[in-house]
């Protein structure tokens, strides 16, 4: 892709500029088809820079002054997304950003994270599975418990029937 740059030398301070230092320009498509131009298509040079911001009241414009620049779309870099963005059936390359930021996950699209190598799951990736449960361990601490409730019932049962019984009434403190 080859991209061809025009620097335009205005060499000006504030102080001194007269309208002829400046450069108006406009941007245009010769494909509108297969070309979307987003935000500001006017701006002005000045100073060895230009800036596409709105200008406001009047200004003199160039007659038959116009400069066609070649422009060339390079590959997409492999750590970028190319894909349709804005929806307009045309794919451009960009970096994808979550806001908020994944907590353990990566962003693989705008406000999309994978959590897919993580031990996390949800929209940024900050919410534990939950913990599976060992049935059989759960069935062991069941009849464990029913078992033990069931002897104290019994041993309570027990003492109170026997309480006249020598043996507990010398446990008795009193």
């Amino acid at each position: 892709m080859d991209i061809i740059i025009v620097i335009i030398d205005v060499e000006t301070n504030i102080d001194s500029i007269k309208l002829s230092d400046l450069i108006f320009f406009s941007v245009k498509s010769s494909d509108p088809k297969n070309t979307v131009l987003f935000g500001q298509i006017n701006g002005y040079c000045w100073d060895n820079s230009c800036t596409t911001s709105d200008i406001r009241g009047k200004y003199v414009q160039f007659n038959n002054s116009q400069a066609y620049f070649e422009v060339n779309i390079l590959k997409c870099n492999s750590s970028y997304i190319y894909q349709d963005k804005d929806n307009v059936n045309i794919k451009s390359c960009y970096n994808p950003v979550c806001i908020p930021a994944c907590v353990n996950g990566i962003c693989i699209n705008d406000n999309v994270c994978d959590c897919t190598n993580t031990k996390f799951k949800g929209n940024l990736c900050n919410e534990h599975y939950p913990l599976k449960r060992m049935k059989i361990l759960d069935l062991i601490i069941l009849i464990l418990s029913i078992f033990l409730i069931v002897f104290t019932i019994i041993l309570i049962i027990g003492v109170l029937l026997y309480h006249k019984h020598t043996i507990i009434k010398a446990g008795n403190f009193l």
